[in-house]
């Protein structure tokens, strides 16, 4: 959703994704580099449950459907916007070895689809582009709508993540109150009722 989190005193609605970051490369480098960039789900914008119209990448015109899906976007917004003065959307990046995670936060806009070059892929989805990069996919198979080219900026919040150590069994006994002897004498008092 992107109401996922709400602050009535704010009057703030934030959308929650997480995503996780796949590439070889070192994300904290590319952040400080300025040149981090994730894809983003960020929501399933059906046709067919919106209008009632199925989809056939063979025929149908492109831009037509990119019109229908961001309206069934930007009205999502615009809904949310109309409860929330600000409307945000807080991502989690987790990273590939799990020890590190990176959290940011962006406006949630409307989008215009006649600033982005439509066509149908090989896979036959739906991808706008400005100057030949590639800015979103849609799917008609899942309905699900990607920002394909979203800046992780350099503010991000980095948490590093420990891994746990081994706790010794004995200590955490010890913790819970376990008595080994008490045990012991039950176990033999239980076996001597059989």
């Amino acid at each position: 959703g992107l109401d996922d989190i709400q602050d009535a005193a704010s009057s703030t609605a934030w959308g929650a994704k997480t995503v996780k970051w796949t590439l070889k490369s070192d994300i904290i480098k590319k952040i400080s580099l300025g040149s981090a960039k994730i894809q983003l789900i960020i929501g399933r914008n059906s046709r067919g449950f919106s209008y009632g119209k199925s989809v056939n990448p063979s025929k149908d015109d492109p831009y037509e459907i990119a019109e229908l899906v961001f309206g069934i976007w930007n009205e999502r917004v615009a809904s949310i916007k109309s409860n929330f003065k600000n409307v945000r959307t807080v991502v989690m990046v987790k990273c590939a070895e799990l020890n590190k995670v990176v959290v940011f936060e962006k406006d949630t806009t409307f989008f215009q689809f006649e600033d982005y070059t439509w066509e149908w892929n090989l896979k036959k989805n739906l991808i706008g582009s400005i100057d030949g990069v590639k800015k979103f996919r849609w799917q008609p198979s899942g309905s699900q709508f990607t920002d394909m080219d979203v800046n992780v900026p350099k503010q991000a919040i980095i948490i590093d993540i420990c891994k746990p150590s081994d706790f010794p069994k004995e200590k955490l006994l010890e913790l819970y109150g376990w008595d080994n002897d008490k045990f012991h004498s039950y176990k033999i008092l239980e076996i001597s009722k059989v």
